[in-house]
């Protein structure tokens, strides 16, 4: 019933905390502080007999005291009362200041019984990853295990929510002075588009970022660009009902609304695959893209030339080699890197592109 997190580093917050102390989240620097402070009061504890002090008046104080030198650290005892805190340091057997740390941090996880996890929870682990059984598809997702018709396959929440997806477009660059200026019409689009979904009325894309952007296009349609067979898609994709009661509420707002709360780090308007029929445990996972997605695709395959120069080089190969592949301004000058590849930076230690830019 423990909730499953993972390591953004700590640079990471510092983006959604500037200027918003409500949003504070504690750091692996404060539970050591507080720990230490809590290691102090239980040797002060043992050398001066505190217990006549009083457990609130105790707690009380620690967090009055704590909360003047570091906000973070006040709020990540307000998760204990008095009396809690009071019987950690008075606890039978020696305490160290790992233990504290260790005490405060897993008083910031919540467990969760059968019964809550039952009415609450989605399986995640319904797919996994393999190579596609459509010929160079890539990889696919495949059922993990048998997946009724009308069970829900992976929920798909969408983390970047795009209101005007003109903003994806890929210009023509050209020097000016010291700086590259776009110019001419589009020529290509970002490739995050070929993982979004939208619609030709529509400005907005919806971007998810889960293990549903394996799941590849198969289409009933006789002769279309997604055909696969005489079975067709086995599942489809539609509004998320219960596991995101953003959604509901955001269905009904207009396109002025939506910019608006996404402008303000607010997120909604997630998705969830369905099964449309009995998946087998190893059949793969697909669902119809649309007729507008295989005229699209149609029209790249027809269009697209492979690089004619002999010297073309794969991204994951420069990639694997940085060293050899990487460029003075002067040399890409002389040089230029090929029209798909981009030079970029990894700024080590600090996390806010704006900071950097500037």
């Amino acid at each position: 019933g423990e909730e499953i997190f993972i390591d953004y580093g700590e640079e990471w917050f510092l983006q959604h905390e500037l200027k918003d102390t409500k949003k504070t989240i504690p750091r692996r620097a404060d539970y050591i502080e507080s720990a230490a402070e809590l290691e102090k009061l239980s040797l002060d504890f043992s050398a001066t007999n505190l217990t006549k002090r009083g457990d609130k008046e105790l707690f009380e104080t620690l967090v009055h005291k704590m909360g003047k030198k570091n906000v973070r650290v006040a709020k990540l005892l307000e998760h204990w009362s008095g009396q809690e805190l009071w019987d950690l340091i008075t606890s039978d057997g020696t305490q160290t200041r790992h233990d504290y740390a260790t005490a405060l941090a897993k008083r910031t996880i919540f467990h969760r019984d059968v019964k809550w996890i039952k009415e609450n929870g989605r399986c995640l682990d319904n797919i996994i990853p393999g190579v596609s059984t459509i010929p160079q598809a890539g990889r696919g997702a495949f059922a993990s295990r048998l997946l009724r018709s009308g069970e829900v396959v992976t929920p798909v929440p969408t983390l970047l929510q795009v209101t005007d997806k003109e903003t994806l477009n890929v210009y023509r660059h050209i020097k000016d002075g010291e700086k590259y200026q776009s110019v001419g019409e589009p020529i290509s689009k970002q490739l995050i588009l070929n993982y979004c979904f939208g619609h030709s009325r529509s400005s907005m894309v919806l971007c998810p970022a889960t293990s549903a952007n394996l799941i590849n296009h198969c289409s009933s349609r006789i002769n279309a660009a997604g055909e696969c067979g005489s079975k067709g898609p086995n599942a489809k994709i539609k509004w998320a009902t219960e596991f995101d009661p953003e959604t509901k509420e955001w269905l009904q707002r207009s396109l002025q609304e939506i910019a608006e709360r996404v402008k303000n780090g607010r997120r909604g308007l997630s998705f969830e695959i369905v099964a449309t029929r009995d998946i087998e445990e190893g059949e793969e996972i697909f669902i119809d893209y649309g007729e507008n997605w295989e005229s699209a695709w149609e029209h790249h395959i027809t269009n697209w030339k492979p690089p004619k120069n002999n010297g073309f080089v794969p991204i994951a190969v420069m990639n694997e080699n940085i060293t050899s592949y990487l460029r003075t301004v002067e040399e890409i000058e002389a040089n230029p890197y090929p029209g798909d590849a981009l030079l970029g930076c990894f700024f080590g230690g600090f996390y806010h592109p704006c900071e950097v830019i500037s």
